[in-house]
């Protein structure tokens, strides 16, 4: 299953045909300073992880000179090539997190885009709130809690992927930028194994209990009875980096959409990254949705939310609080049914290893540390539970302005998202 079923409607923006008006001396696009010498690729890994608000100027400056550049390059050509596309996208998300919006309005035109995602979604509050939620005034299609993992399994998933060289990333040849191709890994549910009664999957399996118990509180019994499958995946992203808005599906949406039941987010290293974005955007959907909440990582904090719904991860903005640190997370979709895929190498929805010997990565997950016995599993009745930061408007005009109530929904190419 991957994240993108809008990737199946998705039209690349290297592919824009789109047309540079006229009046283009703006700050997106002009710039007479020149950085010494810097390449594309280290302006974007300075940006990943920048430690100071210098090296952001230096990244703002070095993308304004190649849109000089690339500009002066291209003449009275009409059309902007693939490259001026990709640092245009950058710049304008650089001008975006730092509340500079109306900077971009002309270049978001030429960009072909009609709508962006808002201000109050890309430039986020800062500092990151401490406490998961605040009142929200619909009902919201996830819940977030503090501590619904049992202390020793935290623990133990935070051993297991925390750290960069964990073998969960290096047997699955895990990378950024590039990114490597999405895998998960799918087993099958039994009802000990949902109440947390069952040890035999370690920390992974109080996990899924977790999940599931915080599925029941917030969507109830009778929906979440239906649950036969958890799938697994994870992700470890420097601050800067997100994950483009998407719908959860069985086999990254080909043959059709099927969605989980609840998807979820653990966040095993928080403080560092953007919040995950969950609204109320149904892919049969003919508007855009008018509702949309953020959950900021936090270190032991669980998100679980409708499955059938888009979301995706907010880049990081400004300086990393904790450079060198990666946001990590862990993820569990829980389904009625999903296609299990057999293959060589790592995929989608792939059979969670049960051979013996099994693979360091699975021990990692599946067993405790010598010595460590596995806690109780948590009540979740007894946490204070919440819905995550409600969000005044998902999406605005490119100009800033409200998108009208009921304005038929858009091209995925004349969205700005921007990451």
């Amino acid at each position: 299953m991957k994240k993108s079923a809008t990737a199946e409607r998705k039209r690349s923006r290297d592919e824009s045909t789109t047309k540079e008006t006229a009046n283009s001396s703006i700050d997106v696009t002009s710039s007479d300073e020149v950085l010494a010498p810097m390449t594309a690729s280290a302006a974007r890994l300075m940006w990943l992880e920048a430690a100071s608000a210098e090296s952001l100027n230096a990244v703002e400056t070095f993308y304004k000179s190649q849109m000089s550049v690339l500009k002066a390059k291209r003449g009275s050509g009409t059309r902007l090539t693939p490259e001026e596309i990709d640092v245009r996208n950058r710049l304008i998300m650089l001008l975006m997190q730092s509340g500079r919006s109306e900077q971009c309005v002309v270049g978001l035109t030429q960009l072909g885009c009609k709508v962006r995602l808002a201000s109050c979604v890309l430039n986020y509050t800062l500092p990151l709130p401490r406490q998961p939620s605040v009142l929200s005034s619909v009902q919201a299609p996830c819940i977030a809690a503090d501590g619904a993992v049992p202390t020793k399994a935290f623990a133990a998933l935070q051993a297991a992927l925390g750290p960069l060289t964990a073998a969960y990333w290096t047997a699955h040849d895990y990378s950024v930028e590039p990114p490597s191709p999405y895998f998960s890994f799918v087993l099958p549910t039994t009802p000990s194994l949902l109440a947390g009664t069952d040890e035999s999957c370690g920390p992974l399996g109080a996990l899924i209990a977790s999940v599931y118990q915080l599925g029941c509180r917030r969507f109830g019994d009778e929906r979440m009875k239906k649950v036969h499958y958890a799938e697994l995946w994870g992700h470890n992203r420097p601050h800067a980096s997100g994950h483009q808005l998407h719908y959860d599906s069985d086999d990254e949406g080909r043959d059709g959409i099927r969605n989980p039941i609840v998807s979820s987010v653990l966040f095993l290293l928080g403080d560092v990254g953007g919040p995950t974005l969950v609204t109320t955007q149904r892919l049969a959907d003919k508007q855009l949705c008018e509702h949309g909440w953020l959950c900021y990582p936090k270190e032991g904090r669980t998100l679980v939310f409708d499955g059938s719904v888009l979301h995706g991860v907010i880049p990081g903005r400004g300086v990393s609080p904790c450079v060198g640190q990666r946001r990590v997370t862990v993820m569990v979709a829980l389904w009625e049914t999903i296609q299990v895929r057999n293959g060589d190498g790592p995929g989608s929805a792939r059979p969670f290893p049960s051979t013996t010997p099994k693979a360091q990565w699975v021990r990692d997950l599946t067993t405790y540390p010598k010595g460590v016995k596995a806690s109780s599993p948590i009540d979740v009745t007894t946490l204070d539970v919440a819905t995550p930061e409600e969000l005044p408007q998902v999406w605005e005009r490119v100009d800033g302005s409200p998108v009208p109530h009921g304005d038929p929904i858009c091209r995925y190419d004349e969205v700005y998202q921007g990451f």
